[in-house]
């Protein structure tokens, strides 16, 4: 996809977010935080609580002001573990991406004062892992993270891949807590996080030999 569509894609998300947020009933519930009344308002729709927790998902990638862990229990409580756990990560995925796109190509300029100097050089250094690393540890909100991405110079493709192999990690534990399974399933638990992140190593590891192929 071009930039000229990466532009008019990104804008036409936000726009409809802005509006669709400033006319939904939930949320006053939402910037409570308040996860019973959420659920309660919700009740078994599943048309209801889709796009409810993909807008929840998206407040959180552009905006610091939902923590990830209130979202992915939120999915979790409404749709159960293994629905919630995926839908929870493909929605990260999405909205980090999106929030990504829109920083990269309308507000680079404006937000690139903004942003700790110290994290935009180890995005520069080693952009895989800095934002691996954030995704599953989130010692950086992620919103600051996706707009220290877009203003960077990192690829899409490290960047999707990356949030990505974080995430899951991350998600997998927190969705596992919430779910209550943590103390019974760890032997379980520890296999899929070596396992996840495995494959995010290889992954680093495809893209810097794509990389030095493109370079060569």
């Amino acid at each position: 996809m071009t930039n000229h569509w990466w532009k008019l894609v990104s804008l036409l998300v936000v726009a409809v977010f802005v509006f669709l947020f400033s006319r939904w009933k939930y949320a006053s519930l939402l910037l409570r935080g308040d996860l019973e009344g959420l659920q309660e308002a919700a009740g078994e729709r599943l048309l209801t609580i889709l796009p409810l927790t993909f807008l929840v998902m998206l407040v959180h990638n552009l905006i610091p002001v939902i923590p990830l862990v209130f979202v992915v229990t939120l999915n979790i409580t409404m749709l159960g573990f293994v629905p919630g756990y995926f839908w929870s990560l493909a929605t990260s995925v999405l909205c980090a991406t999106l929030a990504f796109a829109v920083v990269r190509f309308w507000l680079q300029n404006p937000l690139s004062g903004k942003i700790s100097p110290k994290l935009m050089k180890k995005i520069e250094d080693n952009g895989f892992w800095v934002v691996f690393v954030s995704r599953m540890f989130p010692y950086v909100p992620s919103s600051v993270m996706n707009a220290a991405a877009g203003i960077s110079t990192i690829g899409f493709k490290t960047f999707a891949l990356s949030t990505t192999a974080g995430n899951a990690i991350f998600i997998l534990a927190v969705s596992l807590i919430s779910f209550g399974a943590l103390t019974v399933s760890i032997e379980l638990a520890a296999f899929l996080i070596l396992l996840l992140a495995g494959a995010a190593f290889a992954a680093n590891r495809w893209l810097g030999k794509s990389k030095k192929r493109q370079d060569a």
